[in-house]
Order: C-alpha cells, then sequence, then structure tokens
C-alpha cells in the first residue's frame, strides 16, 4: 500500500497534502501523533485504537467548557479565556487555531498555587475531550487517552512507554515506534511505498520496516549544516529512495556536498495552492494588534486610489482612529472578529505587511492561498511566508504604484513572490517522481 506516515497534521503536511491531491496521486495518510484535527479518512494509532471519530468541524465554544458552580469564564485576547473563581484564576482555556473561540485545550491550575499547572484536558475540533495531560512539580508526566470515558492509551512521557489496553488485553511498548508498527499491524496495513517530512518518527517508523521505498519530502529550513538523520541516508543509503526539497537552493546544498550519494536529490514546489485567482483589484488589507503600522501615511497620501482597510480584534487606538479620521481611502475595523478573516480576505487582492509585532490569526498564510500580493517591510517581517520584502517604505510604495498601474507587472510581482524558493511545479511534475 502507498501510505504518507506524518508526525503531524501542521502547515507543512497540509501543504504537501494539497499538493498530492492536485497530482491526483492518493495515498492513505497515517500521522504519528494526534492533536485533535486529522483530514479525511486519514487516521493515527490514538484514534485507531479509540475509536474516536470527527464527526463534525464546529468544535467546543469556550463557554462550553464545563466549570463548578459562580466560577466565571473570562476572554482574555483572541488567543484564550480564564477560568475565574472571584478574583483568582483557576484555569485557562486555549483556543484552535481553527474556527472562532473554539476550544483546543484547557489548562487548571493547583487549589494552592495558582501557578502551578496540574492537569490539561484536550478537545478536539468536534469538541470531544480525548485526551488530559497530567503534571507534577510543573512537568507532564503522563498523558492519558479516553474511549467511552476511560483511559485506553497512556503515555509516560518520562520513560517513554505506551501502555494500551486492546481486546481484554494491556500492551507495553517502548517507545512511539513500536505503538505505531503494533496499530499497522493491527490495520492490516502494508507500507510498501512510504512518503514521509520529518526525520523523527516517521523515519524511525521506515527504519523498523525495513522499507527501501521512502521518499521524504524536506520542508523545513537547513541551516549551516545538513540534519544527523538525513547524513546517515546520504552516505549510507537504507531507507531513502528520494529526498525532495521544496527549496531549490537547499537542493544545491545538499547536492554539493554528497555528489556521490546513492539518494536521489530533486525539487518540487507546492502546488495547488490557492483558492482563488487575483483580481487586481485596488483593494489592500491588514490584520493587526499594534498601531505601529511602517508608512501607513505615506502609502496612504502617495496612493489615493488604493482602499486600505485596517482590522483589529480588539478597539483600536486613538492614533489609529484619527488616521481613519484623516484619509479617505483608510477603513478601520476595531472589534473584528476573527470569523471574518476570510471574507475580509476575499475582498482585496494585496496584502500590507506593515504591522509591528505578532502576525496574528494565520492571516499571512491565509492572504497567501488567496492568491493575494504581500508587501513587507523588512523591518517588521516575520516568519517563513513569502512575500515581497522592502527596505524602507519609498521603495514599497514604488512597487505598489507601478503594479498599481500595469497588470504585467502585478503579473510578474506575483510570479516572482510565488517562486522565490524555485520554479512553479507540476501535476506531470509530481506524477513523474511518485508513481
Amino acid at each position: 500500500m502507498k501510505v504518507n506516515i506524518f508526525d503531524y497534521y501542521d502547515e507543512n503536511t497540509e501543504n504537501l497534502l494539497q499538493s498530492l491531491k492536485t497530482a491526483k496521486l492518493p495515498r492513505k495518510s497515517l500521522f504519528v501523533h494526534y492533536n485533535g484535527r486529522l483530514p479525511k479518512d486519514a487516521m493515527s494509532p490514538f484514534t485507531f485504537f479509540t475509536g474516536l471519530k470527527e464527526t463534525n468541524t464546529q468544535g467546543l465554544f469556550f463557554n462550553r467548557v464545563a466549570v463548578p458552580t459562580f466560577y466565571d469564564i473570562i476572554v482574555g485576547g483572541a488567543n484564550s479565556a480564564r477560568i475565574q473563581n472571584g478574583m483568582r484564576t483557576v484555569g485557562l482555556i486555549t483556543f484552535r487555531s481553527e474556527g472562532y473561540r473554539v476550544v483546543d485545550n484547557v489548562t487548571w491550575f493547583s487549589k494552592e498555587d495558582g501557578d502551578t499547572v496540574v492537569r490539561k484536558d484536550w478537545y478536539n475540533i468536534s469538541g470531544d475531550r480525548y485526551a488530559t495531560t497530567y503534571f507534577k512539580d510543573g512537568e507532564q508526566y503522563a498523558t492519558r487517552y479516553f474511549k467511552d470515558g476511560q483511559p485506553v492509551i497512556t503515555e509516560n512521557h518520562r520513560s517513554g512507554i505506551i501502555e494500551l489496553r486492546y481486546q481484554d488485553k494491556t500492551y507495553d511498548f517502548a517507545n512511539i515506534t513500536a505503538f505505531f508498527v503494533f496499530f499497522l499491524q493491527e490495520a492490516k496495513i502494508n507500507a510498501l511505498d512510504i512518503v514521509i517530512n520529518s526525520l523523527s518518527y516517521p523515519l524511525f517508523i521506515a527504519h523498523t520496516l525495513h522499507n527501501e521505498k521512502t521518499t521524504l519530502f524536506w520542508q523545513e529550513p537547513l541551516g549551516d549544516d545538513v540534519p544527523g538523520n538525513m547524513v546517515a541516508e546520504l552516505e549510507n543509503q537504507t531507507s531513502f529512495k528520494q529526498i525532495i526539497f521544496s527549496d531549490e537552493s537547499q537542493l544545491k546544498f545538499v547536492s554539493d556536498r554528497y555528489p556521490d550519494t546513492k539518494v536521489k536529490l530533486t525539487y518540487l514546489s507546492n502546488i495547488g495552492e490557492f483558492a482563488r485567482k487575483t483580481k487586481y483589484r485596488h483593494q489592500a488589507f491588514v490584520l493587526t494588534n499594534s498601531d505601529d503600522l511602517r508608512g501607513l501615511d505615506e502609502i496612504l497620501t502617495a496612493l489615493p486610489d488604493l482602499k486600505v482597510t485596517v482590522a483589529a480584534f480588539t478597539e483600536m487606538s486613538k492614533k489609529l482612529l484619527e488616521q481613519g479620521d484623516k484619509y479617505p481611502n483608510l477603513s478601520l475595523l476595531p472589534n473584528f472578529a476573527p470569523r471574518e478573516v476570510h471574507l475580509e480576505l476575499e475582498k482585496a487582492d494585496i496584502y500590507l505587511d506593515i504591522n509591528a509585532g505578532g502576525k496574528v490569526a494565520n492571516v499571512l498564510r491565509y492572504a497567501y492561498q488567496n492568491h493575494m500580493i504581500i508587501l513587507t517591510d523588512q523591518d517588521v517581517k516575520a516568519g517563513k511566508y513569502k512575500s515581497l520584502v522592502y527596505d524602507g517604505t519609498n521603495a514599497l510604495i514604488a512597487d505598489l504604484t507601478a503594479l498599481l498601474s500595469d497588470k504585467t507587472v502585478w503579473d510578474d510581482k506575483l510570479r516572482q513572490m510565488i517562486s522565490q524558493n524555485g520554479p512553479v511545479s507540476t501535476a506531470t511534475n509530481y506524477r513523474k517522481l511518485l508513481r
């Protein structure tokens, strides 16, 4: 069977699955860990042995968390809410990145010490409590996964041992790898052709299975050195058939250092990334938690035909409100609901990444998926997202003026942004390497 084995369902994995789907390369997706959400038809040993099903994607709304009588739940920002007993904080609700104020986990504090964590309850995208992590002296020591309210899997974080209660028997596994291999046996999955995107447990599993047809998609930064587990395969091919890089410079870096490796080294970009095509509208969007928007006055003055919308999940400062009164091409959305982000992004074709501080609610990822051209002031850039980066507002305004005046320039700049890690691949490129 052709399978994907991934550590977690994260952004890199989501991008890879979208590429494989676009290339029409069906594979069974298996996940070593479970963090409350899986793609359709995917499996994890934690969902297999607990029978957990994601029946919907509505989640548990924060005010539905069960708390004792007279306790209050108070929203403390865009990402969390506090559970209060009078003036004392007894718990912290952390929201999932998907949905609006949907619960990811609830941390409970000691009755004697409001800073000491004693327990953390985990909820999935359907709103079910699927696991609880227990703490002692500030450190986690065990996580239990439940079926019908009873613990089925216990992961000991100190020893690494996993205990499984299954079919009236109790099994002890020395580590996650052994647990996962048992899951493959019980699920009757014969993993012959494997795709992974991690040098951690997925690689350990491939080694344990003695699989020689493993493809590694490398989607992470490399730094100054090639990772040790990759070096081991490059020098003594055991499991890897090929390594596919998402950045051509990384491919060259590794190829130059290991010219005699028997592992095939090649490149593919993500494909199928965009939910829509640009409409070339002179409409820009900014989502911020700060009123420090680099060059906003200059942009609004230099480009009066550019309509800019600035949104924030909180109240806005006097500074921003005064800018809203001053510039007719600026619209402000204070107390903006997170669930409205996608709607606003669909109305714009330019994203101005000019706000200092943290980037809010994965907005840059969503902007990219909406085929928006993202213009970044280099002083506020944070993260690995693709954008056009400028040394100062004048340079940004110059390019913005040019692309607003000419769709050909717009297309060129958009292409430059998308292909900065290498040329855009096709479904045919994927099928040649993976069929």
